[in-house]
C-alpha cells in the first residue's frame, strides 16, 4: 500500500505542466468538453520510476465546489521513490515532530495547528491575472532545496518550505478553502499574515455582511440566490441578508467575465444554480472589496473576479447522490 503524505502540486499529463489543486480545478472547467485530467508526481526523478508513472489522484478537481463536499486535494495513489522530494519533506516533518515532543511546553494561550488540507499562514492578495503557474513555482523551490548536500540543512530547508511557500496562498480560493475547514474544526482563532495589511485571525478576516465594524482588511461572505434575468454572460446575485432593511446585491458584468480568464468556473457554478433549481439550494459568496450604498440599496464591490469565490450549498441528500456518480 502506498504511504500517505501531503502533496501540494502534481504534474498534469494533459496540460504538460505542474499545477496546484486550484489550477487543476480552473483548467478543468476551462475545457470545451469536460474530461478528467490525469496526474503524476511533480518530482521529475520520481515521476517515471514506475512503468505507468507514479500516479497522483486529484480528488474533486472535476466537481463544482460545494460547501458540504470535501475540498479538492491531491492524494497519493502509488508508492513514490525513496528520494522523491515529497517523501523527503514528509520525513523532515516527522523528524521535527519527534524531536519537538520533549520540548513542548503546554501553557495558556497556546494554539495547536489543526490538521487541514493546507493550512494558510500567509495570504498575498491576488491580481486580475494572478501568478501564471503557482504549481511550477512550488516545484522549482523544491528542486532548489534538493540540491542541499548537508542532511541537516536540507531538512531545515524543507521545513522552511512548508512554513513559507508551502503555506502561502495567492488565490482567494485557497484562503476560503482553509477557512471552511477551520470553521468545521472550530479553529478560527488561527492567525495568518496578509501582505501589506498585517496579521489577523481567520475569525477577524471573514466577516458576514450584516456584522458591524470591519478590520482594515476582510473577506465578506453571505448566502445569495440568482436573479432570473441574465445580462449575456453577466448576472446579479441577491443576498438573503439586508442592511437597514435594504437589499444587498452583487453584479457581475460581461466585461468582468471577459477580463478574467478563469471566469468559466464561476459561470459553471451559476449555470448549475440556474439549470438545476431545487428547494434549499443557493450560493455562498465570498469577496474582497466593500459595500456601496445607493438609492436602490447596497451593492457588493470588487476590483476583479479574482477577488470573488462561490460555493454551492445544496441539500445533503443531493451531495450524497452526486458522490455515488
Amino acid at each position: 500500500m502506498a504511504k500517505s503524505f501531503q502533496i501540494d502540486v502534481a504534474y498534469c499529463v494533459q496540460l504538460n505542466r505542474v499545477v496546484d489543486i486550484h489550477e487543476a480545478c480552473t483548467e478543468f472547467f476551462s475545457q470545451d468538453l469536460f474530461q478528467r485530467f490525469d496526474f503524476l508526481c511533480s518530482d521529475p526523478r520520481c515521476r517515471w520510476t514506475r512503468p505507468q508513472g507514479v500516479r497522483v489522484t486529484a480528488a474533486n478537481h472535476n466537481r463544482l465546489p460545494t460547501e458540504q463536499r470535501r475540498s479538492p486535494h491531491f492524494r497519493v495513489l502509488d508508492d513514490h521513490a525513496d528520494d522523491c522530494y515529497w517523501a523527503d519533506l514528509d520525513r523532515a516533518q516527522q523528524e521535527a515532530q519527534t524531536a519537538s515532543k520533549s520540548d513542548v511546553v503546554e501553557g495558556p494561550g497556546k494554539v495547536a495547528n489543526p490538521k487541514v488540507t493546507r493550512l494558510v499562514t500567509k495570504f498575498i492578495l491576488p491580481t486580475e491575472n494572478g501568478p501564471a503557474t503557482p504549481g511550477e513555482a512550488v516545484a522549482k523551490e523544491l528542486e532548489r532545496v534538493r540540491k542541499f548536500t548537508d542532511a541537516a540543512s536540507k531538512g531545515q530547508a524543507l521545513r522552511d518550505y512548508r512554513s513559507s511557500l508551502g503555506s502561502t496562498a495567492t488565490s482567494l480560493e485557497s484562503l476560503v478553502t482553509c477557512f471552511e475547514e477551520l470553521r468545521t474544526l472550530n479553529a478560527l482563532d488561527i492567525s495568518l499574515y496578509v501582505q501589506s495589511h498585517g496579521t489577523f485571525t481567520f475569525r477577524q478576516i471573514f466577516q458576514q455582511i450584516t456584522f458591524g465594524s470591519k478590520p482594515n482588511f476582510c473577506v465578506y461572505y453571505g448566502g445569495a440566490t440568482l436573479l432570473k434575468k441574465r445580462y449575456g454572460r453577466g448576472f446579479v446575485l441577491k443576498f438573503f441578508d439586508q442592511i437597514d432593511n435594504q437589499p444587498v446585491t452583487l453584479y457581475v458584468s460581461n466585461q468582468n467575465i471577459d477580463d478574467y480568464k478563469p471566469a468559466r468556473r464561476l459561470l459553471a457554478i451559476v449555470d448549475d444554480l440556474q439549470d438545476r433549481p431545487m428547494r434549499g439550494k443557493y450560493l455562498r459568496v465570498y469577496w474582497i472589496g466593500g459595500l456601496q450604498h445607493s438609492d436602490k440599496g447596497w451593492s457588493a464591490t470588487f476590483t476583479t473576479l479574482a477577488h470573488v469565490v462561490f460555493r454551492l450549498v445544496e441539500p445533503t441528500e443531493v451531495i450524497q447522490a452526486h458522490e455515488m456518480d
